[in-house]
This record gives C-alpha cells, sequence and structure tokens, in this order.
C-alpha cells in the first residue's frame, strides 16, 4: 500500500549570503519513498535592485540507506537575472537522509530571498 502527502512552505529570508552555499529547507526522505520538489524563489539584494528568479524542480527517491537525485535538477524556467545577480544560485543537495535546498549570493552582500516550496511525497508500505 502506497501513502501520499503534500508539504507546502513559504520562505522569506533576509541574511548577508556569501559565495558559500546556505541551508535554508531541509526535508527528511522516508526510506521506499520518492519525492518531487517543485521550487519558485525570487532574490534581490536591496541596495541596488539587483533581482534573480527561478523555478525548478528534482526528483528524489530513497530505495534503502539514502535518498539520491534521479537525474539531475530541471530549470522549469531558465534562471532569469540582472548582470549583477549572474552569479547567485539555488539548488537541490542531498545531505545523509534529507534533500536540502540551498541559496548562493554574492561575498559581503545583503540578498533577500522569498521561497515557495512543494513537496510531493509517495511512500511504499509494502
Amino acid at each position: 500500500m502506497a501513502d501520499s502527502q503534500q508539504i507546502l512552505k513559504q520562505i522569506e529570508f533576509w541574511q548577508v549570503v556569501d559565495a558559500t552555499a546556505t541551508t535554508i529547507f531541509s526535508q527528511f526522505v522516508p526510506i521506499n519513498s520518492v519525492a518531487r520538489a517543485f521550487v519558485t524563489a525570487v532574490a534581490t539584494r536591496p541596495s541596488n535592485g539587483d533581482t534573480k528568479s527561478w523555478m525548478r524542480t528534482v526528483l528524489v527517491k530513497r530505495a534503502g540507506a539514502s535518498p539520491a537525485i534521479s537525474g539531475s535538477v530541471v530549470d522549469v524556467m531558465t534562471p532569469i537575472a540582472d548582470a549583477g545577480a549572474s552569479t547567485w544560485d539555488l539548488t537541490f543537495v542531498v545531505n545523509g537522509n534529507n534533500i536540502d535546498i540551498r541559496v548562493t549570493g554574492q561575498a559581503a552582500v545583503i540578498t533577500a530571498w522569498s521561497v515557495e516550496i512543494k513537496i510531493l511525497f509517495m511512500q511504499d508500505h509494502a
């Protein structure tokens, strides 16, 4: 028998984000499950108005000991960015038994992030 669930999360995240990836959300992935995460995000640098936007999705499955990304992260739309925001990034990383969403800005710049996360789970209880 399989169970399914949906997680919706809205994050408004203000922080100095260096060129080091920062985890803004982490979700446990149960054994014998598959999860699809869909993320829409907007980031801006309030001091000068640089902006960037993403729509990305990823499929993660966990058949045994640890989860793995199936295939690759897919851009639903090509990220839209001002030239000053071209190095900013949003990505998915498997971290232990979790899937993390990480953002990367640029050194010594205050960046504002608004992120909407939708995760669909299907777990087999056979």
